[in-house]
């Protein structure tokens, strides 16, 4: 019988110890607190503001690829073969909107190329103009006319991002 004698007096105390501002219910009811529970409807309110000041945090770039395209210049003939030439290239890939509610809309694409050295030889910005969905990944391609023939590889970095504000 003793422990339970001693449990049931800590217990006493803390409670009787403890004043009105302490518990956390009371506290709230006590007070006129501006901080009061928000509505759903508030909470997405916010939720959207926030993802919509920083687009870039939610928009990435996924298996994004350049496929180098050649056009022909010159037919095969009975004793020389076919000549080609460099035509551009197509990038491809997906881009995804990681935002709960926020939507966006023409993202841009830096493409960086480096020579086999690892030197920057080129920089140029796309724009994609595509509507990005909450939650959604959305597939790309386009074609752009040139890029340094002494490309070895490239890297590729979204750079800006518009919110849809509804």
């Amino acid at each position: 019988m003793k422990p339970i004698t001693t449990l049931s007096i800590i217990f006493l105390i803390l409670f009787t110890s403890c004043g009105s501002d302490a518990h956390p219910f009371s506290r709230a009811e006590s007070r006129n607190d501006p901080e009061q529970e928000k509505s759903p409807e508030e909470l997405r309110m916010e939720l959207k503001a926030l993802e919509e000041e920083s687009p870039l945090a939610y928009i990435t770039g996924k298996g994004i690829t350049l496929d180098p395209q050649q056009v022909q210049t010159r037919r095969t003939g009975l004793f020389r073969d076919a000549e080609y030439a460099p035509d551009g290239a197509i990038i491809s890939g997906r881009l995804n909107n990681a935002a709960t509610l926020a939507r966006y809309k023409d993202a841009q694409l830096k493409l960086s190329f480096y020579s086999q050295t690892n030197t920057l030889i080129d920089e140029q910005t796309y724009t994609i103009y595509e509507y990005l969905e909450p939650n959604s990944s959305k597939s790309f391609s386009f074609k752009i006319d040139g890029y340094p023939e002494a490309t070895d590889y490239f890297r590729t970095e979204i750079v800006g991002v518009a919110a849809v504000r509804e």
